[in-house]
């Protein structure tokens, strides 16, 4: 199901000021349904002295959220109709974690429904000098992060061995005349628990893998959150949505004080998260955004993502239009490939092919006898 957005509305209710002048504000986004009825999305505003900072933070959120750049100005949300879409959200809200002169972070939750409704929790990070979305890789370094998948795989296994036990013993303790219903679903409530703590088989989901390259590979897909006081790494459930209700533990979350992670933080890290001596940031352009222009004169912004396997998908948009054009390829040896995906889904035959340097993209948009200088940068 499909959903156009057709109206965003400040609404004043409360704000949120970090001492440099990052202010927070919300507005809602009114919804309109393919049927009668209306939804509405609760959305932040940034706004700061320096615009360039709060234009780089709101492009990324609504990038995330929506697959589209934000609108030019709150003011001007009401006529500033970018034909925003969303598949399956049904519902938004947000809250802010964090807003200091260090950090900014954001909490959204949200329920999408496709063949099931799920209510489900994301978190944005943000340097607040800089607007640079953060990463754990930015924070910790690549010990560090399998200490923090390590950490997160035992808080697992712990929790599900106390589930299994309980189970096990109100098995135990069930009085003739036994229930045979009850006891089939004591027993499937048992070894869905048990496979997730790994006496069964594994997959990267399943916390109790001994594999290092397989909790680092499972650290990607978790969520964390820069909270005030902690830093806190969340994982899914184990179990997939038809098994959820036998999954006694579902998510689980490892919170932990900032100082007790000093040891496994990189430099900028320590700066942001402990209040340290200044630190350059990380040169990777994956997971920020990049501005520059096609052809020397058409305004373009780019975000990109890279995978373990050096695979790479984002997006870039005319900032004219504001609407996605998706890219898929691979970098190899600073070489970027990129392909473009088709209104329909399917590959076009528009590419970019760039270098990549701590500065910034380079190189050229092509599409049959078509080809135009492309250069980016964050």
């Amino acid at each position: 199901m499909r959903w156009m957005f057709v109206l965003l509305v400040c609404v004043p209710l409360w704000a949120h000021a970090a001492v440099p002048g990052l202010t927070v504000e919300p507005i809602t986004v009114n919804v309109k349904r393919d049927t009668p009825g209306a939804t509405e999305f609760s959305m932040p505003w940034v706004t700061s002295a320096d615009r360039a900072l709060a234009s780089r933070i709101n492009d990324q959120l609504y990038i995330g959220q929506f697959g589209a750049l934000a609108p030019r100005s709150m003011t001007a949300s009401r006529r500033d109709d970018r034909g925003l879409t969303v598949d399956g959200t049904v519902e938004q809200t947000f809250s802010v974690s964090r807003n200091d002169d260090r950090v900014l972070t954001f909490q959204f939750d949200l329920e999408g429904c496709g063949a099931y409704c799920e209510s489900y929790t994301t978190f944005y990070s943000f340097d607040s000098r800089s607007g640079r979305r953060l990463a754990l890789s930015d924070l910790f370094t690549r010990a560090g992060q399998g200490h923090l998948a390590e950490q997160l795989a035992k808080e697992q296994r712990r929790q599900y061995r106390e589930v299994v036990a309980s189970l096990k013993r109100e098995l135990r303790a069930m009085k003739a005349p036994r229930s045979p219903d009850a006891i089939s679903d004591l027993q499937t409530r048992i070894e869905l628990n048990l496979g997730c703590l790994g006496d069964s088989a594994h997959t990267v989901r399943t916390p109790a893998s001994p594999d290092a390259s397989a909790l680092m590979d499972a650290l990607q897909y978790h969520r964390f959150e820069l909270s005030a006081q902690s830093f806190k790494l969340t994982a899914g459930r184990c179990s997939n949505h038809a098994m959820r209700a036998a999954d006694d533990v579902g998510d689980v979350t490892w919170s932990v004080p900032y100082a007790q992670l000093r040891a496994h933080m990189t430099a900028y890290g320590r700066a942001l998260l402990l209040q340290e001596a200044p630190a350059a940031a990380p040169t990777s352009l994956y997971g920020q955004l990049l501005r520059g222009q096609l052809n020397a004169k058409t305004p373009i912004t780019m975000l990109l993502t890279q995978y373990a396997d050096r695979s790479v998908s984002g997006s870039y948009f005319y900032d004219k239009h504001g609407r996605g054009i998706e890219l898929r390829g691979r970098e190899l040896e600073g070489q970027l490939e990129l392909t473009e995906s088709a209104a329909d889904g399917s590959a076009s035959s528009a590419t970019l092919r760039l270098n990549v340097s701590p500065k910034g993209l380079a190189g050229v948009w092509t599409d049959g006898s078509k080809q135009f200088d492309v250069r980016l940068a964050p």
